[in-house]
């Protein structure tokens, strides 16, 4: 591989299911379905997967307002997940002020 910078057309972009808003993958969390119907944060699993940008007002609304990521993934989101989901907030929150 180059060390050469990407071009902004090479750069993966994909679109968050809270806010609607294209950004580069790197700065979204991937929420995966596996075939196992288990559902996982992991940016490399296999399955459906559905993003959410790594900011304060995503990660809140995509914790306390479930429905746009369930409906991305097909499957009822389980309380770990939504637990984790505001972990994530509370530390980026911490990591702001």
């Amino acid at each position: 591989m180059s060390d050469r910078p990407r071009s902004p057309a090479s750069i993966p972009l994909r679109r968050c299911v809270v806010c609607r808003q294209s950004a580069p993958k790197s700065t979204l969390l991937r929420a995966v379905r596996r075939p196992d119907r288990s559902v996982s944060l992991s940016p490399s699993a296999d399955g459906r997967g559905a993003y959410i940008h790594i900011r304060e007002a995503c990660l809140t609304a995509a914790a306390t307002e479930p429905r746009q990521l369930e409906r991305a993934l097909r499957i009822q989101l389980p309380e770990a997940l939504l637990a984790d989901l505001q972990e994530r907030t509370a530390q980026i929150a911490n990591a702001i002020a």
